[in-house]
C-alpha cells in the first residue's frame, strides 16, 4: 500500500465535531440501525415507545433529542427483541443481535412475509 499503511478511521476529537453533535449523530445513527433491524417503520417504532413519529424523525436526523424517559423505551424495545445498542462507547456505536434476539427475529419475519402465519 506504498510507504505506509493509511489509518481511515478518526477519533472524535478529530473531526472538528462539538461533543453534543457527536452524541446526537450517535442516537441518531442508534435509533435508524436498531429500528431498521427490526424492520419497523417510524411510525410502527414511534407507537411503541409512545412518542410521535416527528419527534423520532427528528431525533433519527440529529435534528431533535430523546429525553432519558424516550430513550430508555426505545432501549428497553430493542433489549426486548434481542438488539443490544451500545452508546456509550468512546468511538463507536454498536448494535447487536443476540442469539435469543435472533430467534424472535426469526418468527416474527416468517409471520411477517408472504405466505407466512399471519395469511
Amino acid at each position: 500500500m506504498g510507504q505506509k499503511d493509511h489509518n481511515w478511521t478518526k477519533s472524535h476529537s478529530q473531526l472538528g465535531l462539538s461533543s453534543r453533535r457527536i452524541h446526537a449523530i450517535k442516537l441518531a445513527a442508534a435509533l435508524r440501525a436498531g429500528r431498521s433491524t427490526l424492520g419497523l417503520s417510524q411510525t410502527a417504532f414511534a407507537r411503541e415507545i409512545g412518542i410521535s413519529k416527528s419527534k423520532l424523525a427528528r431525533a433519527e436526523t440529529a435534528v431533535g433529542g430523546f429525553n432519558s424517559d424516550d430513550l430508555e423505551a426505545a432501549l428497553r424495545f430493542f433489549q426486548d427483541y434481542g438488539v443490544v445498542v451500545d452508546l456509550l462507547s468512546h468511538d463507536e456505536v454498536t448494535v447487536r443481535v443476540t442469539p435469543e434476539g435472533i430467534e424472535k427475529l426469526d418468527a416474527l419475519f416468517i409471520s411477517e412475509a408472504p405466505g407466512g402465519e399471519d395469511e
